[in-house]
C-alpha cells in the first residue's frame, strides 16, 4: 500500500501513526532498543534498598541494619518495540540482564555475637549476582540468584531478607523503565 498523498507530502497527523501513516489503519513497527537498554542498564544500577535492624538478634548476627545495592549491570541484551496497528500504540520488551550485588551491615546494632564464627559476619561486606531472564514485565523476571561466598547459616536469613528487598527495588525500577517505554511513540 502506498501512504495517502497528503501524508506523503509531510502531512502530520492525528493517529497513532507516523506521518505518512496519519490514520494509523497499516501497521507500523518501531525498535526502540538501544534506547531501552541504556535506560533499563541506568534504572536497575541505581537499584538499592535497606533492611531495618532487627533489636532482637546482635550485631554480629546482622542484628544491624542492612544496605542492599546493584553494583553494576552487565550483558544486558533484548529488544523493545513500539507498534501502531489500527490506531493503537503497543509497546513490548523482552530482556536479560545480570546485575553484580553487594549487602553490607550499616553501623549500630546491639553487641554482641554467642555463636562463634558469627564474630565477623558484622563487618563482612556480601555479594554475589542477580539473573533475569524473560523479562517482558516488572512482575514477570525468572530471577536467580548467585553468592561469591556463601554466607553462614547464622546470618543467612538476614542476607536473603535484605536481598528480597532488593529484588522488590529493581523490580520498581523495571516498572519505571516500563513507564517510561509507554510514552515512546511512533
Amino acid at each position: 500500500d502506498a501512504p495517502p498523498a497528503d501524508a506523503a507530502a509531510g502531512g502530520g497527523g492525528g493517529g497513532a501513526g507516523s506521518a505518512w501513516n496519519r490514520t494509523g489503519v497499516t501497521w507500523e513497527d518501531k525498535d526502540v532498543s538501544k534506547w531501552a537498554s541504556a535506560e533499563l542498564q541506568q534504572r536497575v544500577g541505581g537499584a538499592a534498598a535497606s533492611l531495618a535492624a532487627d533489636e532482637r538478634l546482635p550485631r554480629a548476627l546482622l542484628g544491624c541494619g542492612l544496605e542492599a545495592r546493584v553494583c553494576k549491570v552487565e550483558s544486558c541484551e533484548g529488544t523493545a518495540t513500539v507498534t501502531s496497528s489500527r490506531g493503537v500504540l503497543r509497546h513490548a520488551f523482552d530482556y536479560s540482564f545480570e546485575a553484580e550485588w553487594e549487602v553490607k551491615p550499616l553501623p549500630g546494632g546491639a553487641e554482641g555475637g554467642a555463636e562463634e564464627g558469627a564474630a565477623d559476619a558484622a563487618d563482612t561486606v556480601y555479594s554475589g549476582r542477580l539473573k533475569y531472564s524473560d523479562v517482558t514485565a516488572a512482575e514477570s523476571a525468572d530471577v536467580s540468584t548467585t553468592y561469591k561466598k556463601r554466607p553462614s547459616e547464622l546470618v543467612a536469613p538476614r542476607v536473603t531478607d535484605a536481598l528480597a528487598e532488593l529484588k522488590a527495588a529493581v523490580a520498581e525500577a523495571v516498572r519505571g523503565f516500563e513507564a517510561q517505554l509507554r510514552t515512546k511513540s511512533i
